[in-house]
């Protein structure tokens, strides 16, 4: 009969050695899973090797997720789907030549429930594989977002003026926006450039009060000679 799809669940998965392999081994392995359902169990190591490489195919029998049987590969879990099948094929046979008979069209019927079980198993099976899928792709997208994150804290921090509290600095960048993290560095240079770092605020307070927006503030001597006044004129009298 023809193997249009095969059950796959993502506990089994998750639970299997092929779970703790690299994405390119997981990769290799379902290809040949699709492969090997499609040829109903009919693939040689040959072949197998052409489809993912001699190195791949490998490191999957090395560790027993596919076994070798003279040239044959096989693959246990797909091995007994197929048999299954086989068996739901010849009693739907079975019960075609029995259609006359009351008995061969209630196992008709249970045949036909219990095919119409397994599609819809399937299908569950297929919905929680795409979920999965999603889930870890999101979790994928979160590791690069927090790695650029640390990347681009490492610059903010190494042209901050005053280092201090560097962890709240960390937790106060990770919460800004793309924009915000890069307009954070790059007003630093002319907010605090000739600012005496006494005077900086502290990193997370920067970070979290948006203080980038700020203008530079220009710090002089309160006590320079005003303009109108000459150098020999009287001092101020402080009671």
């Amino acid at each position: 009969m023809e193997n249009s799809w095969y059950k796959h669940s993502p506990s089994d998965w998750l639970a299997g050695r092929i779970s703790r392999k690299s994405f390119e081994v997981q990769g290799a392995f379902i290809h040949i899973c699709q492969l090997y359902w499609v040829k109903h169990g009919h693939l040689t190591t040959h072949q197998a090797s052409l489809e993912i490489g001699a190195n791949l195919l490998g490191h999957l029998m090395e560790t027993e997720i596919i076994k070798e049987e003279g040239e044959q590969i096989r693959i246990t879990f797909l091995d007994m789907q197929m048999a299954d099948l086989d068996r739901l094929s010849q009693r739907r046979s079975e019960a075609g030549r029995r259609g006359g008979e009351n008995k061969g069209q209630a196992n008709a019927k249970q045949n036909e429930a219990s095919a119409k079980q397994t599609e819809a198993s399937a299908k569950q099976n297929e919905a929680d594989k795409i979920r999965l899928d999603k889930i870890r792709l999101e979790e994928i997208e979160k590791k690069e977002e927090k790695k650029n994150t640390c990347v681009l804290f490492e610059q903010f921090w190494a042209i901050y003026p005053r280092k201090t509290s560097k962890q709240s600095a960390s937790k106060a960048f990770a919460k800004l926006k793309d924009e915000d993290q890069q307009k954070a560095i790059n007003n630093i240079a002319r907010l605090y450039s000739e600012t005496p770092v006494q005077y900086v605020p502290h990193a997370a307070t920067y970070l979290n009060q948006a203080r980038w927006e700020d203008e530079a503030i220009a710090r002089t001597n309160t006590f320079a000679t005003p303009l109108n006044q000459t150098d020999d004129a009287d001092l101020p009298y402080f009671r």
